[in-house]
């Protein structure tokens, strides 16, 4: 399964710090700054998950992802064209003279009450899903330091890091970083902390460096890469290409934050020509990532791919690699500690507006007690799917499936399809029928995928 850290994307939806920034910049940014602030959502861990991605796909994976990225671009572009739909008598009627701003606007112009409800639960959940799995990865990495004899070589007699391989020591690891995340609950907003998101690239950029600099300068022997195009899938069930489809799709997750990028610029007419340049810088991050990572390892390509710098079934790591991913643990949970706030400040707030605590005079307790709610429910989740893979497939498929390709499509069909002539409207309904069905295929396939690695296998 593909793990798509996303301590970025932090779709990073994710991030939706930009969300916070609209009112106090509205119009004044820049199309290189418009454009920062979306690489800074989608240019994460997804970025370390890639070349396995890459190894389930097969080299041509790497088609899949340039296709997906065209598709992200032309969603991207659509999406914010419904911003400003044809004023035909229906549709003023429809939108009540009102502005479009957000996404939420986007769906209640396009199909009413329905379709803003659905944008706002597939944020929702997308928000809540990878605030798990950052719960869940900084688990993981207490119990890597732990148990894979990164820190404290094997001496036969150390029982604490046996019992720490356990369902309860992943439960107390879980525990542990559920009481380091809950910095965050004093904060009404992370506007004050939104940095984050420019470290969110930092980091996603230092640690591609580390693993691409330990892969030439600590050569091991290697598993090479399987010489197929694209790999078949054995059943349904177990197919891999999905897999990957879906890490592919979420590593280009910056949808939901686009309509408030567009409001901050100040030359709006730019917009294209911005998602369209920054959409090939990020590819430009993802290829040589995805290359080498699954160039280096073949088969055995880990997610995230730093755990290949010394695996634990490598009983001699060089110390190269040995203070290399302890370098990459350290960094990327750091950073996750401090993101799982803003990823899931949305989401609270938004619980927080519907209860109207802000009016009450114990509004500070109440904001404390509803965050720390949030905080159990991801513990809970992350200690019922512990897997990254797993918990990443399942939020990718099922939310970014739709606020990347099929709501974008499905809202532009319907505020602009009374404009087209005859020729445009059947030229654009394939374009969007054929993006929507390839979306639909691989987040079916890998929702079901995700759910079927749940069940207990015998094999």
């Amino acid at each position: 399964m593909s793990f798509n850290e996303h301590f970025g994307m932090d779709k990073e939806l994710k991030v939706i710090n930009a969300i916070n920034e609209v009112e106090e910049n509205h119009g004044k940014s820049s199309a290189f700054r418009a454009s920062f602030n979306v690489i800074c959502t989608v240019v994460g861990a997804g970025l370390l998950s890639l070349p396995k991605a890459l190894e389930e796909s097969g080299w041509g994976g790497l088609i899949f992802l340039l296709g997906i990225a065209v598709m992200s671009c032309w969603t991207a572009i659509i999406l914010i064209e419904c911003l400003n739909p044809p004023e035909t008598d229906d549709q003023q009627l429809l939108l009540g003279q009102k502005k479009l701003i957000t996404y939420g606007d986007i769906g209640d112009a396009a199909f009413g009450f329905f379709g803003r409800l659905s944008v706002d639960i597939f944020m929702h959940i997308t928000l809540v899903g990878v605030a798990t799995v950052y719960l869940v990865l900084i688990a993981q990495n207490f119990q890597s330091l732990i148990t894979d004899d990164i820190l404290f070589p094997p001496d036969g007699t150390n029982s604490a890091r046996e019992w720490f391989e356990t369902k309860g020591g992943q439960i107390i690891c879980t525990l542990i970083a559920a009481a380091l995340v809950s910095w965050h609950i004093f904060f009404k907003t992370m506007h004050e902390i939104g940095i984050v998101s420019a470290l969110n690239v930092l980091v996603a950029v230092f640690l591609a460096l580390l693993v691409i600099i330990s892969v030439f300068t600590n050569p091991q022997e290697r598993s090479e890469p399987e010489k197929v195009f694209f790999k078949s899938c054995e059943s349904f069930s177990k197919c891999e290409l999905a897999s990957a489809f879906v890490t592919f799709a979420f590593a280009y997750g910056a949808h939901p934050i686009l309509p408030s990028v567009y409001a901050s610029m100040e030359k709006k007419e730019h917009y294209n020509k911005m998602i369209m340049g920054t959409f090939s810088s990020v590819l430009c991050f993802y290829l040589p990532m995805a290359i080498i990572g699954y160039w280096a390892y073949g088969a055995d390509t880990a997610s995230p791919i730093y755990d290949n710098l010394c695996p634990p079934e490598n009983l001699v790591c060089s110390t190269g690699e040995r203070v290399a991913k302890i370098i990459a643990i350290i960094a990327i949970t750091l950073h996750v500690i401090f993101s799982y706030g803003v990823v899931i400040n949305t989401s609270e707030r938004a619980l927080e507006g519907f209860l109207k605590i802000d009016e009450k005079s114990i509004s500070l307790l109440l904001q404390i007690l509803i965050r720390i709610g949030f905080i159990a429910v991801t513990f809970g989740l992350a200690i019922a799917i512990p897997d990254f893979g797993t918990i990443l497939d399942l939020v990718s498929s099922l939310t970014n499936t739709f606020t990347c390709f099929i709501f974008p499509c499905c809202f532009y069909l319907k505020l602009f399809n009374s404009s087209f002539d005859k020729k445009k409207r059947i030229i654009v309904w394939i374009v969007n029928i054929i993006i929507m069905s390839v979306a639909s295929i691989g987040g079916v396939i890998g929702f079901y995928n995700a759910i079927y690695s749940l069940i207990p296998n015998d094999d």
